[in-house]
Formats: C-alpha cells, structure tokens, sequence
C-alpha cells in the first residue's frame, strides 16, 4: 500500500522496557510507526488508547500474537470502500497454533438485521482481529468497556448492534492467522466468558429491552445453565494438581457465584 495511507499504533501496557527496546528500530525507520506506553493498562484501555489517538478512518485490533495475511489491509479497504454503508467489517480467519501450524479455520457469513441481532446475543461473531471498524462507529457506540476483559470485543459488539442497530458486512475472505492454543493466556481465560456474558445480557435487559427481540429475551433464560455447565466441565479438565492454581480458585469462586 502507498505510503501515508495507514499508520502502525503499538500500545504497551507492560510495566518494563521489553517492548520499548524491541520496537526502537522500528520507531527510528518508519514515520508510520506509532509507540504510546501505558504501563499497566489492560486490553479495552489499550484499544481505546489506540482509538483516541488514531489519525485514519479506520480502526484495526491486532494482538500481540496474532497475524495479517499479506494484503490484508488493502482487502479491507476495497470493502470499506464499496459498501460506505457500513461502519463494521468482519473476515473469515485461519486458526494457528504456537508453532504457526494451521489448525482450523473461522468462517462467517452476512447476516440480515434480525439474524445478526439473534447471533450476537448468543454468541461472538467471528475473531476480534478480524474486525475492522470506522471510527464513526465509536462516536455512536461509544468506546470498549474497560471493566469487559474477557468479552470486551462481544460486548462493544453488543452495543453497536443491538443497541445502536447497526449492520455489520462479512468479507468471505481468510484476512487473519488468529493464535489459539492449550497454553496461551487468553484462551484459559475465555474459560469465565460464559459467566461475564451472562451478567453483560442481564445488564442489557435493562438498557436496551426496547430493542431486543422476544425471541432473543428468551435465550437469556438458558444462559445462566449454560454458563454454570461450561465452569463445571472447565473445572473437572483443571481441578488435578490444580488446588492452588488461581485459575481454580477462580473458576470455584464463580460458579458459587452463579448458584448464590
């Protein structure tokens, strides 16, 4: 892509130079790239950290492990540009493991008003880097909820769609290696997102029941079950030689929580 049509924001939230150190060559030879330190920041405060000092159109999330297919950025482009009435692009993703070893893949489709509000009540629409969004889209949304750290991308999701009724376009294309594997952080931690999702659609019921559906209200009365079954089955695949492991403890503490 020509040169001054994107820009490279790297958001560090870690409290030491690692990240500092390995981008200054980086910093030094490219005046598209972008370094703002927050030290102790969390994942929603990096990405609204990212959305308020953009100086594009476009927002693009891409974590720290994950991977644009060569040409990616031009793909989403050529979208954005030829439905402009859209403010919410999502692709289909190949899924990785640690070694880069293709292990799946994630496949979406459009989906008309209704069906995109059903599905994204249920559940998370594809992969968050493979979402691509206008930023006029935050000034109607407004931005990622710093307290949402498990589902905070399902959440804005939430929002935007539900909330502000707004469409989102599929682009059926693999834009995206997405890293999934056993051992990586954030997919123990997906473990609670049945438990933080429940609680964000109770708080939903309240702000935007004007706009949902009764047949989506009803899926509400399945999801504290299906939250409490997905703690317990995680909590039997960890609970040998994990007594003192805090994701143990976390995963007890909550399904007391759920039953309380």
């Amino acid at each position: 892509m020509p040169k001054g049509t994107y820009e490279i924001l790297i958001i560090d939230g870690s409290t030491n130079n690692l990240v500092s150190n390995f981008v200054a060559n980086y910093l030094r030879k490219y005046n598209f790239v972008r370094y703002i330190k927050r030290g102790g920041c969390n994942l929603p405060e990096a990405l609204n950290i990212g959305i308020k000092n953009m100086r594009g159109r476009f927002f693009k999330q891409l974590d720290d492990d994950d991977v644009l297919v060569s040409g990616a950025i031009k793909k989403y482009l050529e979208y954005a540009n030829k439905h402009k009435n859209y403010l919410i692009f999502y692709s289909d993703a190949y899924i990785i493991d640690e070694h880069n070893n293709f292990v799946g893949d994630e496949e979406e489709r459009n989906y008309n008003k209704q069906k995109l509000m059903t599905t994204i009540w249920s559940r998370p629409i594809g992969v968050p880097s493979s979402y691509m969004i206008n930023k006029e889209a935050f000034k109607i949304v407004g931005m990622f909820n710093p307290k949402s750290l498990v589902v905070e991308d399902w959440e804005w999701r939430l929002r935007a769609i539900i909330g502000k009724e707004l469409l989102m376009y599929h682009i059926p294309i693999r834009l995206i290696k997405y890293r999934r594997y056993k051992d990586q952080k954030s997919y123990r931690e997906m473990v609670y997102a049945p438990y933080e999702m429940y609680k964000i659609r109770k708080q939903f019921l309240s702000a935007y029941a004007h706009n949902i559906d009764k047949d989506i209200l009803k899926d509400l009365k399945i999801s504290r079950a299906y939250a409490a079954a997905s703690l317990m089955k995680r909590y039997i695949e960890f609970k040998l030689g994990l007594k003192e492991n805090r994701y143990y403890r976390e995963f007890i503490r909550r399904i007391e929580l759920l039953f309380s």
